[in-house]
């Protein structure tokens, strides 16, 4: 009698592991990036503990390798491992940035400048609204002085006038 065997299992079996080499050989990837270190199909496959029949099982991640590889290829960088050209351009936009903060800090100190002398000019609007309203205060009490001293003559002149009517209307003795 043959043996019966268990293919469910195995086939399960077979798909975890596959889909942990998947995991595996993302990781392998990122660890490559990270140390700088080329990355082709082998030493992925090496990197991630599997074959590279594993690797080449599957298509996206094959894919993937090749475009990295391809990249490496065209790549001719300088000793920091820029393009030429990339760092060109990252050094005027540097240098842009820096010329803007520079031209900000002059703003800045100008708006610092008008504020301080904007201060010394409430100062001033302050001290002479205060003389305004003392020589304010002044005029109308010497307006009152004028005011009293004049009604106070005008009385004055009143009672002479009184004193001389009756002066003249009393008969001399």
């Amino acid at each position: 009698m043959p043996v019966k065997r268990n293919t469910k299992a195995i086939t399960e079996m077979r798909k975890k592991d596959s889909d942990t080499a998947y995991e595996d050989i993302i990781e392998a990837i990122k660890t490559l990036k990270k140390a700088g270190k080329p990355i082709n199909k082998s030493s992925v496959a090496k990197q991630a503990g599997c074959s590279r029949t594993t690797v080449y099982k599957h298509s996206d991640i094959v894919e993937q390798i090749e475009g990295i590889e391809a990249r490496a290829k065209n790549k001719k960088t300088d000793k920091d491992g820029d393009l030429p050209k990339v760092k060109e351009e990252r050094n005027d936009r540097i240098k842009m940035q820096y010329n803007r903060i520079k031209q900000l800090e002059r703003d800045l100190n100008m708006a610092m400048i008008q504020l301080v002398a904007m201060e010394d000019l409430r100062r001033e609007n302050a001290k002479k609204d205060n003389n305004i309203q003392r020589l304010t205060k002044q005029k109308n009490d010497l307006e009152k002085k004028i005011l009293l001293s004049s009604a106070s003559k005008h009385k004055e002149s009143k009672t002479a006038k009184v004193v001389d009517i009756k002066s003249k209307s009393e008969p001399c003795q």
